[in-house]
């Protein structure tokens, strides 16, 4: 699930509690800034994912992950 920066107040209710929460941004400005509110209210299971949008989407190809996950 994807839910923009700007709606994140809006939407929170759909973000389980329970579950690994990863933040991301091109410039790493509002991933920290999502990351201080969801640990404010409680979302414990949250991490930045350092690299941004691009190399994010760069480990997630299709092939590219499963391949790391292997070695």
């Amino acid at each position: 699930m994807e839910i923009p920066f700007h709606e994140l107040p809006s939407r929170i209710g759909e973000l389980p509690k329970d579950k690994f929460i990863g933040v991301f941004c091109s410039s790493g400005v509002r991933s920290a800034i999502a990351f201080a509110y969801l640990k404010s209210i409680g979302y414990e299971n949250t991490k930045i994912i350092e690299g941004g949008y691009y190399e994010f989407m760069e480990a997630i190809l299709p092939g590219k992950l499963f391949k790391h996950l292997k070695k």
